[in-house]
Parts: structure tokens; C-alpha cells; sequence
């Protein structure tokens, strides 16, 4: 597959943090990046960018584009971003990715999945890769032979935490925990935070394992996702973490889709 030089602003807008990376478009590396609330787009946004762009010594930026999951914050970035870099490229499914997207429905395909996907075709062309991303939502992505197949979706930990909260009468809002969970737990906030961690890495421990049976036991995971952390000294199967994943398949999205627009 062709290679494009230069460098590309990626922007993961997520539901609960917005990630924006420099990324060196040639080696699909992220020079540099930085995280915030997505609740605070309005104040961080282009102050993020400019001092990212100073610290990777100003390159020249051919593109920004974005793989948001967030509709109303998408327009709000887009509008900000306009004012200040010119065009913005989304990150949509579109024809030219039918070659690698074996979906129903593929439109309906969030943008995160799409950038994960994208990543995985570029760095693991011609094996069989799980992605499991842990943010708001836990998303577990089948790629086979550079084409993806789909995958689960789970709320994530603070998703579920939450969810225990409002539904019922008696349980507490957890919002932080320590790293150490034991089994079982001997007050109720113990035993939420057993159920929900270990419950998790267990899913995930199901998934690969199904995955691994049905495509191939030598089957490459990759992990991202702020909420990794919580589960990941529990799960049981080899596994390698990248941060950036989305990022920098974000950035290659122009690749793969054959849209670009140049930025003076």
C-alpha cells in the first residue's frame, strides 16, 4: 500500500476524554499527544493543538481529521478547527473501505472502530488481530487478513459503576478505587468493585478465547483505552498495549479512504 508523508493533527473524540495527537504520517507514528474532558472541547481545544504542534518542533501539517463518536462535540470541533487550520476530514465509513469492512450496516460503524481498524490493516496486514478498546464502551474487533468482521460491545467500568447507581435505590456511585481488589468483598462498594473488575476481565478472557478457537490460536491482541488498566493484571492471555492506537489509526484514515485535503 502506498505510504504518505507528512504530518497529520488526529483528534478521538470520545464520550467521556478527547485525544488529540501529532502524527508522522510515513511510519504511522505519534509524535505527541495530549488528553482532556471532551466536556472541556471549547476552552482546550486549539491551545492543546498549538502547544503540540511546539513541542514536535512545528511541523507542516497536511491534514487534521477526526474520529469523533460524539455528534454535537464533531460540529463543535469542526467549527473550531475550520477557523484555525482550514478543512477537517470525519472519519465515516465510505465505498472505498468495503474492501475492509465486512459489516451490516457498515455506515452505523462507530468512528473509533473504523480508526481501530485502520490501524490494525496498516501495522498487521495479513494476520488475524483482536482489538479490545476500554473507554465509556468496551469494544472487542475482530480483523482478519486486513478485513473486519466486527466484534462485542460492553459497557465500560465507569459505564457500568454508574449504571449500578441510577438503577437502583442503595448502591453508591464508585468513582475512584484502589488497583487492589479482593474476592469477596466485605462491603458492598468492595463487592461492586470485585464484580464489575473481574467480571470484565473474565468477559474478555471469553472472547479471546472464542476468538482464538474459531480464527487461530496464534491470533495477535492489541489493547487500548483509558480503562485497560483497571483489568489488565487480570486477564490470562499475552496481549500488547498501545495507547495510541486510535490516534494514529485516525491519521490514517486519508490511506485507506483515498480522501485528503491540504492545509496552507
Amino acid at each position: 500500500m502506498k505510504t504518505v508523508s507528512g504530518y497529520c493533527i488526529a483528534i478521538d473524540t470520545g464520550n467521556t476524554r478527547t485525544h488529540i495527537g501529532i502524527i508522522r504520517k510515513n511510519d504511522a507514528a505519534c509524535l505527541n499527544n495530549i488528553s482532556f474532558f471532551t466536556s472541556d472541547i471549547d476552552k482546550k481545544l486549539i491551545s492543546s493543538i498549538e502547544s503540540l504542534l511546539v513541542e514536535s518542533n512545528s511541523p507542516h501539517i497536511s491534514e487534521t481529521v477526526i474520529a469523533s463518536v460524539v455528534q454535537n462535540a464533531n460540529f463543535k470541533i469542526k467549527s473550531i478547527l475550520e477557523k484555525r487550520f482550514g478543512p477537517v476530514i470525519d472519519v465515516i465509513f465510505t465505498k472505498e473501505l468495503k474492501t475492509i469492512i465486512s459489516y451490516k450496516n457498515p455506515e452505523s460503524l462507530g468512528a473509533d472502530r473504523i480508526a481501530d481498524a485502520l490501524y490494525c490493516c496498516f501495522t498487521h496486514p495479513e494476520s488475524n488481530v483482536l482489538i479490545i478498546d476500554a473507554g465509556t464502551a468496551i469494544k472487542t474487533d475482530v480483523i482478519i487478513n486486513s478485513q473486519f468482521l466486527g466484534g462485542t460491545i460492553i459497557p465500560g467500568i465507569e459505564t457500568q459503576f454508574r449504571s449500578l447507581h441510577d438503577s437502583t435505590s442503595a448502591l453508591p456511585l464508585i468513582e475512584s478505587f484502589s488497583q487492589k481488589v479482593t474476592l469477596p468483598g466485605i462491603s458492598t462498594s468492595d463487592c461492586m468493585i470485585g464484580g464489575i473488575i473481574h467480571g470484565t476481565a473474565g468477559a474478555m478472557n471469553n472472547f479471546v478465547d472464542i476468538y482464538k478457537k474459531k480464527y487461530s490460536h496464534d491470533m495477535i491482541v492489541l489493547t487500548t483505552g483509558g480503562a485497560w488498566h483497571h483489568f489488565k493484571n487480570l486477564v490470562d492471555f499475552e496481549h500488547e498495549h498501545i495507547p495510541e492506537l486510535t490516534l494514529i489509526g485516525t491519521s490514517l484514515y486519508t490511506l485507506f479512504s483515498g480522501k485528503q485535503v491540504d492545509i496552507p
